[in-house]
């Protein structure tokens, strides 16, 4: 085959070292980025997640996986079922009863100790029956705190990869 044949090299020896600096200067600029993202989805996970005892909440917290990869998210196991609702299910006693436990005013449950205890354990099963029948309904927290953040983000990766390009002197408009 005839033809004409074009090869390009690229040599970091011969740019200046500022060019030779620039990706890892960009991806240290995107990584302060997504640091930034992440921890604004943390601060509003945490606020939409529903409270009891706070246990979600307080568990809701930014791994980083990567240079370039960050989850949120929570370790608890109970967490996707508030997140995303469940199917009919026998949901385990003892952690309705605390719950039922920590609001038993809101049941109409009066005193403390061994006399309320009866009226928590009755108030618990017919939660627990009641998820068995029909479900948990979903409580969303992450997905809408990272809808809300999702919003500013060309502007927040925008900003930090403008900075990143003025440590090299260059600048960006």
């Amino acid at each position: 085959m005839s033809g004409v044949r074009i090869q390009v090299e690229f040599k970091p020896k011969n740019l200046p070292e500022q060019a030779r600096k620039m990706p890892q200067i960009m991806q240290q600029g995107l990584g302060e980025a997504l640091d930034d993202l992440t921890a604004q989805v943390e601060r509003r996970a945490k606020r939409l997640a529903p409270k009891h005892q706070g246990h979600l909440a307080d568990s809701i917290a930014t791994q980083r996986s990567g240079p370039l990869e960050r989850q949120v998210g929570s370790g608890l196991k109970y967490a996707p079922a508030v997140e995303m609702g469940s199917k009919p299910h026998w949901a385990p006693f003892t952690a309705i009863r605390d719950w039922v436990w920590l609001n038993r005013r809101k049941f109409g449950i009066q005193g403390s100790g061994k006399m309320a205890t009866p009226a928590v354990d009755r108030v618990a099963r017919a939660v627990q029956a009641k998820i068995a029948r029909q479900a948990s309904t979903a409580k969303p927290f992450l997905f809408p705190a990272l809808q809300q953040v999702a919003k500013n983000a060309q502007a927040v990766i925008r900003r930090y990869a403008r900075a990143a390009l003025g440590k090299l002197g260059g600048g960006a408009s």
